[in-house]
């Protein structure tokens, strides 16, 4: 019988399992840059800036989506593009979300 290799938290339900990329803007300092990729979760860091800002959960895609998503940032009209520009506005002046 095979055994699991991790073991799923309470914290671990909320972040994503498979492979992510976010497409937003850099955080200032270095706190989430734009095309950072993550797996099984997300850093304490980044579930902070999570945490105080909802809507960036949207800015993180399957990297199968990237291209997609992508090309939906181009388009205004789009949920993904609407959620940048909020997120530029949110982090202009700021050394942190």
């Amino acid at each position: 019988m095979a055994k699991s290799k991790s073991k799923i938290t309470k914290d671990a339900v909320s972040q994503p399992l498979e492979h992510c990329v976010y497409v937003g803007p850099n955080v200032p300092g270095g706190a989430l840059c734009a095309f950072q990729t993550f797996k099984g979760g997300f850093p304490a860091h980044v579930q902070e800036i999570l945490d105080r800002t909802p809507a960036m959960k949207t800015l993180f895609v399957p990297v199968g989506d990237l291209a997609g998503a992508r090309m939906k940032l181009k388009d205004p009209r789009t949920i993904l593009a609407q959620t940048y520009k909020a997120t530029v506005k949110s982090l202009a002046g700021k050394e942190g979300v």
